[in-house]
C-alpha cells in the first residue's frame, strides 16, 4: 500500500475522531468507571481489592500510564481514545485490503470512521480489545499466506493483551483462531501423513498458547500475589456470568422491523450481522466444495471463516444487551465480511456480469448512506453547541470536555467545602433500585471516594451486605459530605434492575445522619448532622 495513502486516511481519521471526542459531554458513568479506577491505581490502590470492578484491569492501567504521562484529565483520556479509535479504523482497513482490494478497503473505512466518531462511550474497554483481536487476526492472516512462525507469536500476543481489556473478546479471539488453524493445516497439509500433518500443527498450535498465555499469566500471578482469588473469581467471574445478565439484558428488536427511523436503525444493527453470517458461512462452503483443495497463500476462506466466528462471538454482547453500544463490537468483523462477499473475486461473476456486479455493489453502498448520515448527523448536532477554541468548561479535571452546569455547580461546592484528600461518598437518590451513578464526581472533584463501592451496580449495590459495607466505610473515614444524584431514578428498564431489592439500609442511614444542605438540580449535598 502506498505511504502517502495511509498519512492521508490516518489524518482524515485523527482530526475526525478527535473532534469527535472532544465536543462529547462528559458521561457520568461508564466514563467514569475507567478515569477514577485509573486514578486509584495511580494513588497506590489495586483494582479488585481496593475498588470493585467489572472489568479486566487492561484499561485502568494504561490511562494510569497516560494519566502520568500527561496529567489527570478528561481530555487526555479522550485523546487516547480517539488513538484506539484510529487504529481500529486502520485495522479494518487492512483486513478489508487484504481479503479484496485497495479500493473496496476504502468503502469500508469511509463507512467505519463516521460510525466511531457518533459512538460515544469514551473509554469503553472494549474498544482497545477490538484493535487488538483485529490485529492478532490480521497476523494470523499473514501468518497463513507467510507461513513465518514470527506472525503466529505476534498473533499469540495480540491475543492475549485481548484478554486484559476484555477477557470474553480475548476467548473469542482464541477459539476462533485455533478452529481456523486446525481446519488450515488439515486441507493444506493432506499430501503429508498424518503424523507429519498432527506435528507440523501441534508446533504452531503450542507456539500461538505460550505467546497468548505469556501477557495473561503475567498479568494473572501479580493479580493472585495481591488480591484474594475469591475477590478476583467474583469479579471477573461469577457477577458477569450470573449478576449482570439478569441487571442489564433489553429485549431483542421484533423480528419484523417498525418503519421509525430510530427502531429500523437497531433492527439493522441487531439482524444485519445475524445476515451477513449466513452468508459467508454459505460461501465458506462452497469454497469447502471446490474441486480444488483450499489453498495456503491468499485464499480467502480461512479470512471468511475466521471473520465469521470472531463476529458470531461478538454477537453475545448483542444477547446480554441489545443496545447501540453492545451491538457494535460484531458490526465491524460484518462490515469486512460484507464488502468481502460482494468482491468480485470472491463471488466469481464471469465476465458479462461484472458489470451487475457493480450495479449491485453500488446500490447496497448508496443504501448504506442513509445509515452513515446519520451518524454524520448525530455527531454534528452534539459538536455544534460548542465554538472550535472555547473551553466550556472551568473544571480543570474536565480538560475543556463539556460537563453540565449542575454538576459544575456541585464539584465546585463539594471543592470549596471539602478539603483535597478528604473522602465523599456520591450515591444515589434512592440505593434500593439502580440504573447507573455519577462516578466521573469523584475524578471531577479530586476527592476520593470512601469506600470499596464507588460503582453502584445493580445486584451489587443494591444487596444488603455491599450497602452495610458503604455504611462502614462512610463511618469510619467520617465523611462530612455526602453527594446524591437523582437524574436517573425515572429511568427503569425492562429487566430485574427496574425492581426494587427491598434493601433501603444506605438509604435509612443517610437520612438519619446527614441533612440536605443544598441542591444543584439533580444533585442534593447532604451535611453530616451535628453531634454525629
Amino acid at each position: 500500500m502506498p505511504r502517502y495513502r495511509i498519512l492521508v486516511i490516518a489524518s482524515i481519521s485523527l482530526l475526525y475522531l478527535l473532534a469527535s471526542a472532544t465536543r462529547r459531554d462528559v458521561l457520568i458513568y461508564d466514563e467514569g468507571i475507567v478515569v477514577y479506577a485509573a486514578e486509584r491505581i495511580l494513588n497506590g490502590e489495586i483494582p479488585y481489592r481496593d475498588f470493585w470492578g467489572i472489568y479486566p484491569p487492561g484499561q485502568f492501567y494504561t490511562l494510569a500510564l497516560a494519566f502520568k504521562l500527561f496529567g489527570t484529565s478528561l481530555l487526555v483520556e479522550r485523546i487516547w481514545e480517539a488513538t484506539i479509535r484510529l487504529f481500529l479504523c486502520l485495522v479494518i482497513y487492512q483486513l478489508t485490503a487484504k481479503l479484496t482490494s485497495p479500493p473496496i478497503a476504502l468503502t469500508t473505512w469511509l463507512l467505519s470512521v463516521p460510525v466511531l466518531g457518533a459512538t460515544g462511550f469514551y473509554g469503553y474497554p472494549m474498544f482497545t480489545a477490538l484493535v487488538l483481536s483485529l490485529f492478532s487476526a490480521l497476523c494470523f492472516l499473514n501468518f497463513l499466506s507467510k507461513r513465518r512462525h514470527l506472525w503466529l507469536v505476534l498473533c499469540g500476543l495480540s491475543t492475549g493483551l485481548t484478554a486484559l481489556y476484555r477477557h470474553d473478546v480475548g476467548f473469542y479471539t482464541l477459539a476462533a483462531e485455533v478452529i481456523v488453524l486446525g481446519a488450515f493445516f488439515y486441507h493444506s497439509s493432506r499430501n503429508l501423513s498424518s503424523t507429519q500433518r498432527q506435528g507440523s500443527f501441534l508446533h504452531s498450535f503450542l507456539l500461538y498458547i505460550a505467546a497468548t498465555a505469556l501477557p495473561v499469566g503475567l498479568i494473572t500471578a501479580y493479580l493472585l500475589g495481591v488480591v484474594p482469588i475469591r475477590d478476583l473469581w467474583e469479579s471477573l467471574f461469577v457477577f458477569p456470568a450470573t449478576v449482570f445478565p439478569a441487571m442489564r439484558s433489553l429485549p431483542y428488536p421484533p423480528l419484523i422491523p417498525d418503519l421509525g427511523q430510530l427502531d429500523f436503525k437497531r433492527w439493522l444493527s441487531f439482524y444485519l450481522p445475524l445476515l451477513v453470517y449466513l452468508g459467508s458461512c454459505a460461501k465458506a462452503w462452497s469454497l469447502f466444495r471446490r474441486p480444488e483443495r483450499p489453498g495456503s497463500e491468499g485464499d480467502p476462506l480461512w479470512g471468511i471463516i475466521l471473520f465469521t466466528l470472531l463476529g458470531m462471538g461478538l454477537f453475545a454482547q448483542s444477547l446480554n444487551r441489545a443496545d447501540s453500544i453492545h451491538m457494535l463490537p460484531t458490526s465491524f468483523p460484518a462490515f469486512v465480511l460484507l464488502m468481502t462477499l460482494l468482491s468480485p473475486s470472491i463471488t466469481g461473476w464471469i465476465e458479462p456480469r461484472r458489470q451487475t456486479a457493480r450495479k449491485v455493489g453500488l446500490g447496497l453502498f448508496l443504501a448504506v448512506l442513509p445509515f452513515l448520515f446519520m451518524q454524520v448527523r448525530e455527531w454534528s448536532i452534539q459538536s455544534s453547541f460548542y465554538l472550535p477554541f472555547e473551553c466550556p468548561s472551568p473544571l480543570e479535571r474536565a480538560g475543556c470536555i463539556p460537563v453540565s452546569k449542575e454538576q459544575e455547580l456541585a464539584v465546585q461546592f463539594i471543592q470549596a467545602a471539602v478539603p483535597e484528600g478528604s473522602p465523599i461518598f456520591v450515591g444515589l437518590s434512592r440505593h434500593d433500585r439502580i440504573f447507573i451513578n455519577d462516578i466521573v464526581f469523584y475524578f471531577l472533584s479530586k476527592r476520593p471516594s470512601a469506600t470499596k463501592y464507588h460503582y453502584l451496580h445493580p445486584g451489587s449495590a443494591t444487596t444488603l451486605p455491599v450497602q452495610e459495607r458503604i455504611i462502614d466505610d462512610i463511618q469510619r473515614s467520617g465523611v462530612q459530605y455526602i453527594v446524591l444524584f437523582g437524574g436517573t431514578e425515572h429511568v427503569v428498564e425492562p429487566n430485574e434492575s427496574g425492581i426494587s431489592s427491598g434493601v433501603h439500609a444506605l438509604d435509612a442511614f443517610i437520612q438519619q445522619n446527614y441533612s440536605e444542605d443544598r441542591q444543584f438540580g439533580a444533585y442534593s449535598i447532604w451535611n453530616k448532622k451535628e453531634g454525629l
